[in-house]
């Protein structure tokens, strides 16, 4: 965001058409992938940005964040297990696991975002809430806390950012902890498929997986996002 909307987006593109070419040469399969990813990034893009100022349904957020968040690990996991010694192989039910992981990690970043808000303590972080408050981009917990206000029953009207500023902080405290729970869900919903056994033929890439997520998810869990990525990017 430093670098201004419009060089962000050209730096994306040259990125992107640098990672195709790349994926190209090595395996047509593999940029097929990369094309579909990229793809549903977009389109959820798009659907974001046509729905600025509504509070979405559960639903609607959820599909967004799969096609952003969820589609680049998706697209991760399938250009790492290609260059598995067990490949080629189904990875179906893995990536609908990581697919799990993409959705909870991105309802932790919404909620840590409004944390720092909150807090006025932008840290390290990226963003904070203040950011897509301002463009209207309403996060789960943000959401959250303007039904909790009733501001808003209508999906199609548009709301006013000015209201989300004067929320109480025991509802922003409930709405965090209602987003936290919708997290879990899916915590739980990626190791349910991660314990799913369908996978006991490539036991190698399957454990690597497995262990990666269960240990990430935990780590989330137990302390924030940023702690697990730190860990991770460390380790």
């Amino acid at each position: 965001h430093a670098l201004g909307t419009e060089q962000a987006l050209l730096i994306g593109n040259l990125i992107t058409a640098k990672a195709l070419s790349i994926t190209t040469e090595d395996s047509p399969e593999l940029s097929q992938e990369y094309l579909k990813a990229y793809t549903a990034v977009n389109q959820a893009q798009e659907d974001e940005v046509l729905n600025y100022g509504r509070l979405r349904p559960e639903e609607k957020y959820r599909d967004i964040i799969a096609g952003k968040t969820s589609a680049m690990l998706e697209v991760a996991l399938y250009a790492g297990a290609s260059l598995s010694n067990e490949w080629p192989c189904n990875v179906t039910g893995l990536m609908a696991a990581i697919s799990d992981v993409g959705i909870v990690v991105q309802v932790k970043d919404d909620i840590e975002d409004v944390q720092a808000w909150l807090r006025q303590d932008t840290g390290d972080r990226s963003k904070v809430a203040q950011f897509d408050i301002d463009l209207q981009n309403y996060t789960l917990p943000v959401t959250i806390a303007a039904r909790s206000e009733n501001l808003c029953n209508d999906e199609s009207a548009s709301l006013d950012p000015d209201q989300i500023r004067h929320i109480p902080a025991d509802v922003w405290r409930q709405s965090i902890h209602t987003a936290n729970q919708y997290a879990d869900i899916y915590i739980e919903r990626a190791r349910q498929q991660l314990r799913s056994g369908l996978y006991t033929d490539r036991k190698e890439l399957t454990a690597r997986v497995t262990g990666w997520s269960e240990g990430f998810l935990r780590y989330i869990q137990e302390q924030s996002l940023d702690e697990a990525v730190n860990r991770n990017v460390q380790s």
